[in-house]
């Protein structure tokens, strides 16, 4: 885990992969130039996940709520941009005090607005479980008119942890194009999905993406 504290405060990102720093500082400079962000690499985490198969382990919730707490030290609001450890991260956030907000809550209240017929994509089978149980309580809690289906781009996340982020890219933008047929809504569940969205903007459908729209709600509380 890699942690550079800072004496200012504002959003305190939890990222499980490096890249998402550049990412994340690149959209601030889109939509806020002046706020504050610090940034908490925790990819030994998400490393540890993937080699257990999943979140319920004690250990890793011990060393996600250490994560969550200097997270919380170093902002006013901990926005956690992993869509796995999603859910663990609002109990720690409840069960603690600490201010916390997950990145793609916002991106399911988004597709839950829109209704119709939603598919939801994602790469990472670590997050399959708490991204359909988000979408499906989200569209329950807003009385939603929005169907959701959720569809998983096999063997594809390898690429990212790879570092190749066109390939990427590109495998997602091949897989939306051939599954989202019928659709009304696409989603790209997960933050590292955006490489694939220069490839998909002749879609010809609304295509929501977590990043942007999460850093937008988290923008709001600051």
């Amino acid at each position: 885990m890699t942690d550079a504290k800072r004496p200012d405060r504002g959003l305190s990102f939890l990222h499980t992969a490096a890249a998402h720093v550049a990412t994340f500082d690149r959209l601030l400079g889109e939509l806020s130039p002046s706020a504050r962000a610090h940034h908490t690499v925790a990819q030994d985490i998400l490393d540890d996940v993937l080699a257990v198969g999943g979140v319920a382990d004690q250990n890793i919730r011990r060393r996600v709520e250490e994560a969550v707490r200097a997270a919380g030290n170093c902002g006013d609001i901990v926005v956690c941009t992993c869509s796995t450890l999603g859910a663990m991260v609002e109990e720690i956030g409840s069960a603690t005090g600490i201010s916390v907000l997950r990145i793609d809550r916002a991106l399911a209240e988004a597709a839950a607005a829109e209704g119709g017929r939603i598919v939801v994509f994602m790469t990472a089978a670590s997050t399959l479980a708490a991204t359909r149980a988000l979408f499906l309580a989200v569209g329950r809690e807003r009385n939603s008119s929005a169907t959701f289906s959720f569809e998983m781009i096999e063997g594809s996340f390898e690429l990212f942890l790879a570092g190749h982020t066109e390939a990427y890219g590109r495998a997602i933008a091949d897989a939306v194009r051939e599954r989202s047929r019928g659709a009304d809504v696409v989603v790209l569940a997960q933050v590292s999905m955006a490489s694939s969205y220069p490839h998909l903007a002749d879609l010809g459908l609304p295509l929501l993406i977590s990043g942007r729209t999460g850093l937008e709600r988290a923008l709001s509380f600051t």
